[in-house]
């Protein structure tokens, strides 16, 4: 195993692959699969924060409406389009 003890891919690949038919074979019945060491830890913090300030963010929308680009659609307690957001 690499430092660390965990399974990576590329070490997966080099090792015969049968850790990558198991996470295949997962994918397969779960529909997702955690791939350790495919992604550096410091771009995960920065995605990390930018999904938590995205969330304060969309918390205060009252109302649906298109902020740089994205159209973010609120829910009515009706269910009609234009009433104010269910909290």
């Amino acid at each position: 195993l690499p430092r660390g003890g965990t399974h990576t891919l590329a070490h997966d690949r080099a090792s015969g692959g049968e850790a990558s038919d198991a996470l295949r074979a997962h994918y397969v019945v779960e529909g997702w699969v955690v791939v350790r060491g495919v992604v550096e830890a410091g771009l995960i913090a920065a995605l990390q924060e930018a999904t938590d300030a995205l969330e304060a963010e969309a918390a205060e929308i009252t109302a649906s409406r298109r902020d740089r680009g994205v159209f973010f659609e609120v829910q009515s307690a009706s269910g009609r389009k234009g009433e104010p957001a269910v909290a």
